[in-house]
């Protein structure tokens, strides 16, 4: 239970505790993004057998990388706030370890999705495929499980909550800044 809150249910509801998801998975998403994007990209390169830039000077490149904008600007708080709440609300009573394996269960249906989307619009199917895997829904899975695991501990603890709000601030910065250094870049 939150050190500051008054109600008596878990999280102060589903509502407060899709707030919270939100809130923690936003940097956590962004994080493993920053991780993933280079892996992905050369990849993608490999297997497209092209040389590209961490930019977003390809087509496929640049729907990822607006796939990944879109999910931290919107995705994760609709799934955190229609599907999230749901998942939250039927895994309340598991072990935390089941419930994270769980949430990134979902994240992996719903990541399906764009990986389709990028994957549809491109004239190289299989590398574009293959970067979307692990540039999108590599993310998706490895943030969902992970916020769902750490939604008690970011509850609980007031400071934690600051942290996570600083995180949450500096993870959109840091999108902002890729999207105008991969976008901006692209054409040099």
């Amino acid at each position: 239970m939150s050190d500051d809150a008054t109600d008596t249910r878990p999280y102060g509801g589903n509502t407060r505790a899709a707030w919270l998801a939100t809130a923690t998975g936003i940097p956590l998403y962004v994080l493993m993004w920053a991780i993933v994007w280079g892996p992905g990209v050369q990849l993608f390169g490999s297997l497209a057998d092209i040389e590209p830039r961490p930019t977003v000077e390809n087509s496929t490149l640049a729907a990822i990388a607006a796939v990944n904008i879109l999910i931290v600007l919107v995705g994760l708080a609709v799934v955190a706030h229609t599907v999230g709440r749901v998942l939250f609300a039927r895994t309340s009573s598991m072990a935390l370890g089941q419930a994270a394996v769980a949430f990134a269960a979902m994240a992996a249906i719903l990541a399906v999705v764009p990986v389709v989307f990028i994957a549809v619009g491109q004239e190289d199917t299989g590398p574009a495929v293959a970067a979307a895997i692990v540039i999108v829904l590599v993310p998706c899975v490895v943030s969902a499980g992970a916020t769902r695991a750490l939604l008690p501990a970011v509850d609980r603890y007031a400071a934690l909550r600051g942290t996570v709000m600083v995180l949450l601030v500096i993870a959109i910065i840091a999108v902002v800044v890729f999207t105008f250094y991969a976008y901006a870049g692209a054409g040099q």
